[in-house]
């Protein structure tokens, strides 16, 4: 893929299925491009025959090609549809090389981007779809930042631990997963405590006065393994922070449980 960077028109690749997901999407495609593509795909797919290609909005410099049955294929560039065109003998030997590890199956894409939203929390946690990992590794371009962030996705860290580890700004950290998730390359995880017991000792932590001794048990009760800390701390009345510092206090008497969707 690194051809596709150094390329004087700047092309990128995009595949999409015939319900107009996208199954891969390079970093140089837009949200508004690949929200366009997927609308167009999914109400003309019929329409285009396998082998030929459209240019689907003359203010938009993208060309689609049917590749089969099942996946068609956008190229993208920055100048004008006219570079695609003279360079279609190199997307297409690009996209055929590419296209042998990118499968439907394999990344079970479940968003439509054409619907819905992809907002970001600091909070949130997400790992890679199948070997999606792998792919976006083997398209990366120079981008420092955006290898950082992909290379730090453990379904364990949140999006917050993330940008301090590896010293992305959260911002940037928070936009690179936002575009992975429109892409389908990833899966929201969430990390859900479970308390069994807690150390006698720890308890005190917690203080003797009725209101932290009721917050223990309603804290106990509600950390069963089914409910996100922003879930907890949501039916507590407390901020989201405060809990973390709570069960971090309780460490290893708290278990966590991943919760994937």
């Amino acid at each position: 893929m690194k051809a596709l960077h150094d390329s004087a028109a700047m092309i990128g690749l995009c595949f999409l299925d015939v319900k107009g997901r996208v199954v891969y999407a390079d970093p140089f495609f837009s949200r508004f491009v690949l929200r366009s593509m997927s609308s167009y795909v999914k109400k003309h797919f019929p329409s285009l025959p396998v082998g030929s290609y459209v240019i689907p909005d003359d203010n938009i410099p993208v060309i689609l090609w049917r590749l089969s049955d099942h996946i068609v294929l956008a190229a993208q560039t920055r100048e004008s549809v006219a570079p695609l065109i003279t360079r279609t003998p190199l997307i297409l030997r690009l996209a055929k090389k590419f296209i042998k590890n990118v499968t439907i199956s394999s990344l079970e894409v479940k968003e439509n981007l054409s619907t819905g939203d992809f907002d970001i929390q600091t909070w949130e946690v997400f790992s890679f779809k199948g070997n999606s990992k792998d792919l976006v590794l083997s398209a990366l371009s120079n981008d420092e930042n955006m290898l950082k962030v992909v290379e730090a996705i453990d379904g364990k860290r949140s999006v917050l631990a993330i940008s301090k580890q590896t010293g992305v700004p959260l911002e940037k950290c928070a936009m690179i997963l936002k575009n992975l998730l429109e892409w389908g390359m990833l899966i929201k995880v969430e990390l859900c405590p479970l308390i069994r017991k807690v150390n006698a000792g720890k308890l005190l932590l917690f203080g003797i006065q009725d209101k932290y001794v009721r917050l223990y048990r309603e804290l106990k009760t509600l950390c069963d393994g089914t409910r996100s800390v922003k879930e907890i701390a949501d039916a507590l009345g407390i901020s989201y922070e405060n809990l973390r510092h709570l069960l971090n206090i309780l460490g290893e008497d708290v278990t966590w449980v991943k919760r994937e969707g």
